[in-house]
């Protein structure tokens, strides 16, 4: 895997609640993303790729922040797609397991017309991600696949 790394970060407080960025994530594998509402099993953490919302933007003709999106991390020097599916990964202290493709709701169409179908293609909308191992996630933190995987 080339070098990915963590661009970065954010949690929501409550349903719809917009989201607010932050330097450093705390996960465990009961809560999840501590302080973060609507985490629930098998999708503690939610991952975007840049330079594929980086491609949904061009197709909308619009920069729009990556939080829209509505994930809990942004990342760097990857692209996900199927082999990603039931991969362990290591962020900062953070062991997690993905669990596949974070299918966009109609939530992304509420808020941009047409963002819903340009997230749909080639796994655009990110992953879901379960937390193995408690731990510190950081802006910065490179994101590796564990050996074995």
């Amino acid at each position: 895997m080339p070098s990915a790394q963590v661009l970065a970060l954010a949690v929501r407080s409550a349903t719809r609640a917009e989201l607010e960025e932050r330097q450093q994530l705390h996960l465990t594998p009961s809560t999840g993303v501590v302080d973060d509402h609507g985490t629930r099993p098998r999708r503690h953490l939610t991952i975007l790729a840049q330079s594929q919302w980086q491609t949904v933007c061009q197709q909308l003709g619009r920069d729009l922040p990556w939080t829209i999106r509505r994930a809990n991390m942004l990342v760097s020097g990857i692209e996900f797609d199927d082999e990603w599916n039931g991969k362990t990964l290591s962020i900062g202290d953070v062991k997690l397991l993905v669990h596949g493709e974070l299918t966009p709701c109609f939530r992304m169409e509420e808020q941009v017309s047409g963002l819903h179908d340009q997230l749909l293609p080639d796994w655009r909308g990110g992953v879901h991600c379960e937390v193995l191992e408690e731990g510190e996630i950081r802006i910065g933190d490179r994101l590796e696949m564990v050996e074995g995987d």
